[in-house]
């Protein structure tokens, strides 16, 4: 669409409505003979208005957008909040004496002009009766009266006809949609969220605005770690019987235990303890992972000669997750059945959840699809169980990026929306993420207006809250998905940002992790361009990073061989494609023993699902 009929759309609709003036009407004729882009528009909205034309898919793909999603349902409040503060001043303008006698001023200084008006009325209506011209003379008088105001209150008034004329198109065209049946996810339920994403500052918090009992519990300890307080210390014995009683979890119970038996004289070196551990649990993601690991494992030791076991557990289930994002598997598995074992032997719910929730996260890069849903599904479970809205959404945003890896795009994209209808539940980054896995699956699912709209919020996101490596990830998905369309420059100039983002990242490692998997993309964009030469110099840099980090996945290592192969067939080196290839060859089994797989559009290589 042109910015021409973006301007016009509203008067396209009032026209249809008949609500526009005869001098308006013409108007709009006019200018739709002589622009052939609103001449085509035109015709289209009178189409849709009467119900002779359906909505392409990514018209419809557009509505469900617009109908569900927070970061648009957002705006649209914020502009109503906007408008309702507008139409409120001026109510206190009308209801100003000073003001209303003003009004009356002009009325009264022009009374011919009203007086002509009506009778040249009354000429040109000679079947119009005496009770008539008393009501059009009384209606005239009324409309002079507030002259004054009406002018000043007309671009109020075009601001609310137009945020009207918007939410009639929407509903007129949802109501079409419905009477046809072409209701694009039949299993999904739409909401509408007055949610303000865009003041939720606190990107990296872990706690949720509904304030749960945990969280009571860990304020109720601080507060007595700094008062010393018996009555502070009986509040949190309270808040764990409550937490007992009401989920069967003995971690608050057997916390607050602790911290009872500890004299007061050794009192004042604990709370330097909670803080490196809540420090830990709020880690930006993306920052200095081996340096947190070791912090973590210090950590936990010292909490160990204390005497706390408890939350010593409770930073191992931080060990765990870094350990995970380190891929260091084994140790993983060995924490997790550590901590498995821990919690279940003393009924630690919460415990239990998080070791849970990071034994699936590595299983789902090491084991089966159906068992790394499960253990996510029981994450989730245990999160209900318990009323913790952190473990729950995590779980699902998980199993959201799950279910794309694993080609099942839709269930993906309908957990993703289901859980962007609650924003207020989550941190931004975890908001970034799903707005990036949405747009990916829509990609996936040829939904490409909700593809980049999905992209392009998680971007403005990413930006807002100055995290590179989000910012870096979301411009390199916008990249791959114009890539899959044929559209190379506009997917080459996004590829630059990237790169442009990845070196703003402060962790070296994190770093080159972020710059080997936007090479090995890239490759594939490449490929696909034609350009066979830079493909292949490309993919080497990529497997030049992954040896440097010693990263050893099967899956990738294969599909960038096998990216390697392809471009030097093209280029007619015979001999290095046969080598590219059995080394693929070799790292592929080694991948399917161990049941890893990817998503058509995050393989490293072209595909067969987006060559058809």
């Amino acid at each position: 669409m042109t910015e021409c009929t973006n301007e016009n759309i509203h008067l396209f609709i009032k026209y249809m409505r008949g609500e526009l003036h005869r001098k308006e009407e013409r108007q709009v004729d006019n200018h739709v003979q002589q622009c052939q882009d609103c001449f085509f528009n035109f015709a289209y909205v009178e189409e849709i208005f009467r119900n002779r034309q359906k909505l392409s898919i990514d018209e419809k793909t557009l509505l469900f957008k617009y109908i569900s999603d927070p970061i648009w349902q957002h705006e649209h409040n914020k502009l109503k909040q906007q408008i309702k503060q507008e139409v409120l001043t001026e109510l206190k303008l009308l209801n100003n004496p000073a003001i209303s006698a003003g009004a009356s001023k002009n009325d009264n200084a022009n009374p011919t002009s009203k007086s002509d008006k009506v009778n040249n009325s009354d000429i040109n209506s000679s079947n119009i009766t005496k009770q008539s011209k008393e009501s059009n003379d009384a209606n005239t008088a009324l409309i002079s009266q507030n002259s004054y105001i009406a002018h000043r209150g007309q671009s109020i008034f075009i601001a609310v006809a137009f945020t009207i004329i918007f939410l009639s198109l929407s509903t007129s065209i949802y109501l079409i949609v419905k009477n046809q049946n072409l209701s694009l996810f039949t299993s999904s339920t739409i909401t509408t969220p007055n949610i303000a994403i865009a003041n939720n500052t606190n990107n990296t918090s872990n706690i949720s605005v509904d304030n749960n009992l945990y969280q009571q519990l860990d304020s109720a300890i601080d507060k007595y770690l700094e008062s010393k307080g018996s009555s502070d210390l009986q509040q949190a014995e309270d808040i764990a019987n409550e937490i007992k009683q009401k989920y069967g979890d003995k971690y608050g119970v057997d916390l607050v235990v602790y911290y009872q038996s500890v004299p007061l004289s050794e009192i004042d070196k604990l709370p330097a303890f909670r803080k490196e551990m809540f420090e830990l649990i709020n880690q930006t993601p993306g920052d200095h992972y081996e340096e947190a690991l070791k912090q973590s494992q210090k950590l936990e030791r010292t909490l160990f000669q204390v005497g706390n076991k408890i939350e010593a557990y409770r930073v191992k289930t931080i060990t765990n997750k870094l350990h995970t994002m380190l891929y260091n598997y084994k140790l993983s598995e060995l924490t997790t059945q550590e901590g498995l074992k821990f919690s279940t032997d003393n009924q630690y719910l919460f415990l239990r959840g998080y070791f849970l929730l990071w034994q699936a996260k590595q299983l789902s890069e090491t084991s089966s699809f159906e068992q790394s849903e499960k253990i996510f599904q029981q994450t989730v479970a245990i999160g209900q169980q318990i009323h913790l809205d952190d473990l729950i959404t995590t779980a699902r945003v998980s199993l959201s990026t799950l279910y794309h890896l694993n080609s099942d795009d839709l269930k993906c994209l309908e957990t993703a929306q289901n859980l962007l209808s609650k924003p207020e539940k989550m941190k931004k980054t975890r908001i970034i993420a799903l707005l990036q896995i949405a747009g990916l699956a829509a990609t996936s699912l040829k939904y490409d207006t909700l593809s980049n709209q999905y992209l392009k919020d998680s971007l403005r996101l990413a930006e807002e809250i100055k995290n590179p490596a989000y910012v870096a990830r979301s411009y390199m998905f916008l990249s791959l998905s114009l890539a899959e369309k044929k559209n190379f420059l506009d997917s080459n100039n996004y590829y630059l940002r990237t790169i442009e983002n990845i070196a703003k990242i402060t962790d070296e490692k994190t770093r080159l992790e972020a710059l080997y998997i936007s090479l090995g993309y890239y490759g594939k964009v490449k490929l696909l361009e034609g350009d066979f030469a830079q493909a292949s110099n490309t993919y080497k840099q990529a497997l030049t990073i992954m040896k440097d980090l010693n990263i050893q996945n099967n899956l990738q290592l294969s599909q960038i061989n096998e990216g390697l192969a392809i471009a030097s067939r093209e280029l007619k080196n015979d001999k290095e494609t046969q080598q590219y290839l059995a080394t693929a060859n070799y790292y592929g089994k080694l991948a399917e023993t161990n049941k890893q797989k990817t998503n058509c559009l995050l393989s490293f290589i072209p595909n067969s699902c987006y060559l058809k």
